[in-house]
């Protein structure tokens, strides 16, 4: 546990050790210390301190203390003298006495420059009008978690990450990072898309025939499915007599098909077909209207719609007159 700021760093250690068979000199060791390091002192004009107290048990067999404090003292250009004195109990003279050790050099602080591994850079972002573009308008989303292979990396609080790994391999984003009702748009190699899911329902109204009843259709087996720009599919389920829910459709703007090929009866979708625009804010229904295939009357002399080739049926005879249903 420790303590850091610009004014130093002070730090409270604890270690314990012990070998598994309990054999060899260090077989079985404890620490316990306390180390400041790069403490400003000022009272010495800003000079910096820096010292050890530590406490080793069963070292060997012994018990030892350590004392260490120093200084430096910056000269110039980044060059500073350093003074340490350092008494370890374990270190005696001739006499059994623990000396003092004294210790005087010269340091130079460098600045390297960081070495980057190779990576790829990116923002997690909302896209918030479903157009796979971030926009100027859009934020970043912290605290995202994003993986590439074995590699994994987490949005700075600006949604900006840099992940290593192999480029050849997709960027993903893992989505129990996400907010509740986020989620990710797809694999990518740059900025990455998130977007808000939600639900959306389509109406179905069968219409009747013209001059005939209503059409009484089992819509359970009708399929409704919803496209986006990318050419991602979502399909709908039917949750109720003429209704189909889309449980999560993220942000954007769909275009809908139908597979009305199961039902009972054969329906067509009147068009134009409307589309299906989802902002994130609230569910959203739109209705579509099927229309029954028409019927046309066969009178048995060749000719559709109740029209005849003779003004008059031949010998005075009437013809049936069938109902069947058109199959152009």
């Amino acid at each position: 546990a420790g303590w850091s700021s610009v004014g130093g760093i002070v730090e409270v250690q604890t270690r314990i050790e012990q070998t598994r068979d309990r054999g060899g000199f260090v077989n079985q060791q404890s620490m316990f210390g306390l180390r400041a390091e790069q403490v400003v002192l000022p009272w010495l004009g800003g000079i910096r301190g820096e010292g050890d107290l530590q406490r080793v048990n069963s070292f060997g067999g012994d018990n030892s203390a350590i004392m260490r404090a120093g200084i430096a003292i910056p000269i110039v250009n980044g060059f500073a003298v350093k003074v340490d004195a350092e008494r370890n109990s374990i270190f005696r003279s001739v006499t059994g006495r623990v000396p003092w050790i004294l210790g005087v050099r010269f340091e130079h602080t460098l600045t390297v420059p960081m070495l980057r591994t190779p990576g790829t850079s990116g923002y997690v972002y909302e896209d918030q009008n479903g157009n796979q573009h971030r926009d100027p308008s859009e934020p970043g989303v912290p605290g995202a978690i994003v993986r590439r292979g074995g590699e994994t990396a987490v949005a700075d609080a600006a949604g900006k990450y840099r992940v290593g790994g192999d480029s050849k391999l997709p960027i993903t984003i893992d989505e129990a990072s996400l907010p509740d009702g986020w989620s990710a748009s797809g694999a990518s190699r740059g900025d990455l898309s998130v977007s808000l899911s939600t639900s959306a329902e389509v109406e179905l109204v069968v219409a009747p025939r013209s001059g005939i009843s209503a059409v009484q259709v089992d819509l359970s087996k009708a399929h409704v499915i919803a496209r986006d720009s990318a050419g991602g599919e979502w399909a709908a389920i039917m949750t109720g007599p003429t209704t189909a829910t889309f449980q999560s459709l993220p942000v954007g703007t769909y275009k809908l098909d139908f597979d009305l090929s199961e039902l009972s009866e054969p329906l067509v979708p009147r068009g134009p077909l409307p589309l299906l625009i989802v902002t994130g804010k609230d569910s959203k229904s739109i209705t579509v209207t099927l229309d029954p295939r028409p019927i046309r009357m066969w009178n048995g002399s060749g000719t559709r719609g109740g029209a005849q080739k003779n003004d008059a049926p031949p010998s005075g005879k009437t013809p049936d007159a069938t109902v069947s249903p058109s199959h152009s």
